[in-house]
């Protein structure tokens, strides 16, 4: 295995990482969200948080997914390229 290999395995590795913990956030927020809308009315700043933190989470969720399909094609062009 060259270093260059495994380069893009650590790398491709703590991409896929950065996504995981992305979508664990989500869905914790989600959760969040959903117990503040089946609370007590009263609770409108709570949903409002909780809303925000979900969205917050989701952009950052799809950010990361597009940096890992950008790094995935990325790679395999570099990999088609030397190839040649």
């Amino acid at each position: 295995m060259s270093g260059d290999a495994l380069m893009i395995g650590i790398i491709g590795v703590l991409l896929g990482v950065l996504v995981g913990r992305r979508w664990l956030k989500m869905q914790q927020a989600r959760a969040g969200y959903r117990g503040a809308v089946a609370a007590v009315p009263k609770a409108r700043a709570a949903v409002k948080a909780a809303r925000t933190g979900w969205l917050l989470a989701t952009r950052a969720a799809m950010l990361a997914a597009v940096l890992l399909l950008v790094y995935f094609l990325a790679t395999t062009t570099a990999v088609f390229q030397s190839a040649r």
